[in-house]
């Protein structure tokens, strides 16, 4: 934070029907002084463990924000960690983004993963109300990773439900994965909301996975995370059908 060697790494998520990013998920990586990228994976426990992971999430509001202001036609989802979900000052911050920059918040998603809701599910609600107030969108991440999907779903009003690519992946290795991923897509649309299927990795899981109904594809078969974000990409405005090809 000090050096500013915090960066994002950019991963398309794209419309099921006409495969053009609809936004791009921002992934926190360290850079070192030589030059090399380390995934958030490899660092966020230990800021965890430190007690470093809020300030880690201040700056990831602040840099998105940032960005979305540098490009009016991005629009970008940060994941934020189960203990910013009762952080109230990490919501004033994001009001006071929203009051010094009307309009910019509804090209912002913000994720929180199930387990994080799991916490606390009255703490994450709360959490969910505050950020929609402001326009922004939120996204349940790894959703039927948990045990109490059904209950997260029906308590939290979120705009996009990502399913967890536990039951996406390899689904011609694995048939089984798609039944369960149907049951779970179907619950999420019959509620209302836009759907992501993680990890679509093959052309295979990508034609099987569209072919279900499902709003949008993220996965390494589209693009890996990358530094650079390809500025004014087209996105869709989120909530519009996607063009026919």
């Amino acid at each position: 934070l000090v050096e500013n060697r915090l960066t994002f790494a950019y991963q398309p998520v794209v419309s099921a029907r006409s495969h053009r990013p609809a936004f791009f998920e921002c992934l926190l990586r360290i850079r070192t002084p030589n030059n090399l990228v380390i995934p958030a994976g490899q660092f966020i426990p230990l800021v965890e463990d430190m007690g470093l992971i809020r300030q880690i999430d201040h700056f990831v509001l602040d840099h998105a924000v940032g960005e979305l202001r540098a490009d009016p036609h991005a629009v970008l989802a940060i994941n934020v960690s189960a203990y910013t979900t009762g952080d109230a000052a990490w919501l004033r911050r994001l009001q006071s983004h929203n009051r010094s920059m009307p309009g910019v918040m509804r090209r912002l998603i913000v994720e929180i993963t199930e387990t994080a809701a799991m916490r606390n599910l009255e703490t994450a609600q709360h959490f969910v109300e505050t950020v929609r107030s402001t326009g922004a969108r939120v996204a349940l991440d790894d959703f039927g990773a948990g045990s109490s999907s059904f209950r997260h779903l029906k308590s939290l009003q979120v705009d996009i439900v990502k399913i967890d690519g536990l039951f996406t992946g390899r689904l011609g290795e694995h048939p089984k994965n798609l039944m369960f991923f149907k049951a779970l897509l179907d619950l999420a649309k019959g509620c209302g909301f836009e759907t992501v299927a993680e990890c679509a990795e093959t052309p295979q899981d990508a034609m099987l996975l569209a072919a279900t109904g499902v709003t949008y594809l993220q996965g390494y078969h589209f693009a890996k995370p990358e530094l650079i974000r390809l500025k004014g990409s087209p996105v869709l405005p989120l909530g519009s059908a996607p063009p026919q090809e």
